[in-house]
Order: C-alpha cells, then sequence, then structure tokens
C-alpha cells in the first residue's frame, strides 16, 4: 500500500471485489423490483382497501422499524385506508408482534396485518391470527430457521441480487412505491433507515442512500431539518451521527416516552406542531446522551483484564447497553457485555470483536441463559444473577478459539500526501461510505499538542501534524486539561470542515495511543 492513492488504499482496506469498484465509479440507479413478490403484496393491500377492511401496521422500536412503520402508514393513508399502527414497547412488550398486541387489535376489528422489520420469528401471534381468519402480511430481513406460517412473506433473501441485503424500510418502501409511485420524502426516509441499521451500502440500498440524500438536501423537510446540528449539505456520516441517534433515543428510553409518537412526528406537516416535537426530540436525545456517559463512566470501574468483558450493574439502563458495549468493545478491543440488573437477573446486550461470532461465544454458556437473539456482530442475552460467574467463566475458556485467524486493522496509517483537503475531498466524491465501504479511522504519529480548551462534553486540541496546526476534539468527557493522558499518537476520523466558507481539515479523536 505504500505508493498507493488514498482512494486506493479505501478499496484495499475495505477489500472491494470488481463489482463493487464499478458501482463506485458508475453510481446504481434507482430501480425498483418488479419481483412478483411486491406484485402480490400490492394486489393483497389494494383488495383489502377496496372491501373495507381495518389494516394496522406492526413495527419495531429501533429506527429502522420506526421508519418503515411511518413509510406503510403514510402510504396507506394516502391511498384512503382505514389504517392503524402499534410499535411495542420494548421494556415491558419486547421485540416483534406478541400475542397480545394480536388479541387487542383484532378486538378493535382489524383484520389485515403488516409486520415490517419483524415478523418471521412471531410464530405464537401469526398462529393466532391464522385461526382468526386474518391476513398477515410480512416484511422483514431477520433471518429465520422454520417456516412463518404467514400469508404471504417478503424476505430479501428472496430477491433478486440488487435489491438483497434491504432493511424493513427499504422493504417498505419498494412495497410503497408498487402502490403509489415515487414518493421523495419517503425516500428519504428509507435511506435513513438503511443508514440506521448499517446495511451494505451497495445495489439497491447504495441507489436509495443517493437519491434519499439528494432530497434532502433539495427539499430541507421541516420534520428534518431541526434534528441536525449543521447548515450547508446533509451527507450520511450527518444522518449516522446526529439523526439517527435522535430518532433511536425514543426507542431506547422507553421507560420516559412513546415510541408511537414519532410515526406521527415524521408525518407532520404544520411547523409549530413540527419545532415544538423537535425540541422534545432533542430534550429526550440529551437526556439519552446523560446517561450513556454516566454509564461508560461506571463501567470503566467494572473492567479487568479477562479476554471477554461481562460488566452488570443495577444503574445500567436497559435501553442504553447496546451503546456502551459498542463503545468499550471498540475501546477495548475486546467482545464486552453490559448488562443491567433488577430483581436477580440480568439483561442486556453485548457487541463482538476481532471477528468473534458472538452465536459461537455464547454456545458453551446457552443453558445458563433464559433469552437469547441476535447475531454475529450483536447480541441481546437475560440470565439469573447467580449464574453470572460461570457464564463469565465459560465464555472465556472459550473466546480464543474463535477469534479470526487475521484480525484486520480497524484503520489505516495516515501519510503525509494524504492529509490534504485536496486529496481528502476528491475520495468524498465517492460516497456515500457505510458498510461494505467504510470511510476508516486513521492512525496519527508524532502528534504535539499545542493547545487544549475544556468544551461541553469533551476538549479541543491544536495539534501539530505533518507540520501543520490542526483543529482536533475529543468527547471523553472522563479527561480534563489537567488530567490528559500521555501521548504523541492518536487515532482520529477525519473530515473536512466548512465554517463560514473556510475549509479546513477537522479530527474527531477516537482513542489516545
Amino acid at each position: 500500500m505504500k505508493n498507493n492513492t488514498l482512494l486506493e488504499a479505501l478499496i484495499e482496506f475495505n477489500q472491494l471485489n470488481e463489482h463493487q469498484i464499478h458501482e463506485l465509479y458508475s453510481p446504481p440507479k434507482l430501480v425498483f423490483s418488479e419481483h412478483p413478490l411486491f406484485v402480490k403484496a400490492s394486489k393483497l393491500i389494494q383488495e383489502a382497501i377496496t372491501n373495507q377492511r381495518k389494516i394496522i401496521v406492526c413495527g419495531d422500536y429501533d429506527a429502522d422499524g420506526i421508519i418503515a412503520t411511518t413509510i406503510m402508514v403514510q402510504t396507506l393513508r394516502k391511498m384512503g385506508a382505514d389504517v392503524g399502527y402499534y410499535i411495542p414497547n420494548r421494556f415491558t412488550e419486547g421485540y416483534g408482534l406478541n400475542v397480545a398486541t394480536v388479541e387487542k387489535a383484532l378486538d378493535k376489528g382489524y383484520s389485515f396485518f403488516i409486520c415490517v422489520d419483524n415478523g418471521v420469528s412471531a410464530h405464537d401471534a401469526l398462529k393466532i391470527l391464522n385461526d382468526n381468519n386474518a391476513t398477515s402480511l410480512i416484511l422483514d430481513h431477520h433471518q429465520f430457521e422454520q417456516d412463518v406460517a404467514c400469508t404471504h412473506l417478503i424476505h430479501p433473501d428472496m430477491l433478486d441480487e440488487f435489491d438483497q441485503n434491504m432493511c424493513g424500510s427499504g422493504l417498505s418502501f419498494q412495497l410503497s412505491h408498487h402502490l403509489l409511485g415515487f414518493d421523495a420524502y419517503l425516500c428519504s426516509l428509507a435511506a435513513i433507515a438503511t443508514i440506521a441499521d448499517v446495511m451494505p451500502l451497495w445495489g439497491f440500498n447504495r441507489a436509495c442512500v443517493m437519491a434519499g440524500i439528494e432530497q434532502i438536501n433539495q427539499n430541507a423537510y421541516e420534520t428534518l431539518k431541526p434534528l441536525f446540528n449543521k447548515t450547508g449539505i446533509i451527507n450520511e456520516q450527518d444522518i449516522a451521527f446526529q439523526l439517527v441517534p435522535k430518532i433511536n433515543a425514543f426507542g431506547r428510553l422507553a421507560d420516559q416516552v412513546n415510541v408511537n409518537q414519532l410515526v406521527e412526528y415524521l408525518s407532520l406537516e404544520h411547523s409549530n406542531t413540527i419545532q415544538t416535537f423537535a425540541k422534545e426530540m432533542l430534550r429526550i436525545n440529551d437526556r439519552r446522551k446523560e446517561i450513556n456517559q454516566t454509564m461508560y463512566i461506571e463501567a470503566l470501574t467494572l473492567i479487568d483484564d479477562a479476554a471477554v468483558q461481562v460488566l452488570s450493574s443495577p444503574q445500567f439502563h436497559e435501553g442504553i447497553v447496546g451503546i456502551t458495549a459498542g463503545r468499550l468493545a471498540s475501546e477495548l478491543r475486546r467482545p464486552v457485555f453490559v448488562l443491567n440488573e433488577h430483581q436477580g437477573r440480568l439483561k442486556g446486550s453485548a457487541r463482538s470483536f476481532g471477528g468473534v461470532d458472538l452465536r459461537a461465544l455464547i454456545e458453551p454458556a446457552s443453558h445458563l441463559l433464559l433469552r437469547y437473539g441476535g447475531h454475529a456482530a450483536a447480541a441481546g442475552i437475560e440470565l439469573k444473577k447467580e449464574d453470572e460467574h460461570e457464564f463469565k467463566r465459560l465464555i472465556n475458556e472459550h473466546v480464543h478459539a474463535l477469534y479470526a485467524s487475521e484480525v484486520r486493522d480497524d484503520g489505516l496509517i495516515m501519510r503525509m500526501d494524504w492529509f490534504d483537503i485536496d486529496v481528502i475531498e476528491n475520495c468524498m466524491r465517492f460516497r456515500p461510505f457505510g458498510h461494505g465501504f467504510v470511510w476508516p479511522e486513521f492512525y496519527f504519529k508524532d502528534v504535539e499538542i499545542r493547545d487544549v480548551q475544556r468544551m461541553r462534553m469533551g476538549l479541543r486540541f491544536k495539534l501539530m501534524i505533518f507540520g501543520r496546526m490542526v483543529d482536533a476534539v475529543s468527547f471523553d468527557d472522563t479527561m480534563n486539561e489537567t488530567h490528559l493522558p500521555v501521548f504523541n499518537s492518536i487515532k482520529a476520523q477525519v473530515s473536512i470542515d466548512d465554517y463560514r466558507s473556510r475549509r479546513q481539515l477537522k479530527l474527531l479523536i477516537k482513542s489516545f495511543e
């Protein structure tokens, strides 16, 4: 990689194949699927509306589930359908379509159920729908291991290669297009959800995200604009780090706010109402950040030298555990479990590192689990507090055999010839970055601190790098100006700051090396 251009280094770092490289240079067009699965689903919905059947959209409490619900509800409302919707409380009801929701909906006269971003594992609820001759249409991208007893299922694995790897909102947007034609706002929402759910940005996903970001910038939607704390052009990183956390906060803090309100917010058209609700979203997100930082600081006190960290506390908020686990896994470079302790039980999330498959990691201790769900990189578990020590022992005995034979580095070493606005800007032309084509973090060697100042939630630095002064920030609230780590190397995200038309490189420090 020594003589590579930065773009060539990015292609090598992401291990792109020829087809993906072609998509970089010739971005795919937004072409919608004509698969018979979508044709049949649209006919089922049209018949239900013609027959004046009551339709309910059943979603999930993360950003993809919330947005997929919004897309379907807006589509059906525009078609004149009698439509309702429901997203469960993550704490009291848990994930996905449940028996209680189905029974209440049936009692209210709903006979057509559309599950978005969930449904393939709702076997008990689907049985009740079948027993009551209700129609069940499922748009879900989660993996399933047994037959799904629904009226009609659309899953990305069933579609053509271009349309595979879609999230729930992508599927909903495709179906909406069959029913309504192209809707720019719904395209923007689908793009946001695709970024939020960290879907591979190739094929339809890449086309959708590019088109959605273009619509966001062209239309400056009133529901979205107040959720960005920047002016100027919005990109996928702004969506991922500024907008998505605010949407997810409503599902995570279900003990403080009703996530169903977000579906209505994303459908609002009156400025005053939008501004009032946007302020509430910002307040909830600030509360989420406060809880997250408190949890992170406490979690640091619980860390030991184990290869897999299992951290538990009654003070950990159940809705935030995944964020904390992800942050610690990245910083500690090892798998991390963060668990809330309540009434003798531990319930929380795990995040992987180093290619460790969490399903294989947990397998030797699976008999101790009361509940489990997830995939290779992220999982949710529940177990008894009394089994915590044994659980930790078993997975730590097992972990070393699971590391990938070659753990890829998660960053690139920055070179002087790459650290240039024109070079960085040239690479930015190949956006969007995301899963499958990441804009990596960079290692900087021989860094000199010239100035440091306290700011809200972190520190602002003036650093001398490659003989030039560079602005950098760190949002590590555990530091202050007088208690800095001793460092001369950092790992940081690199971006171009265009504040007041003054273009310059800016660093977001992720760790001190």
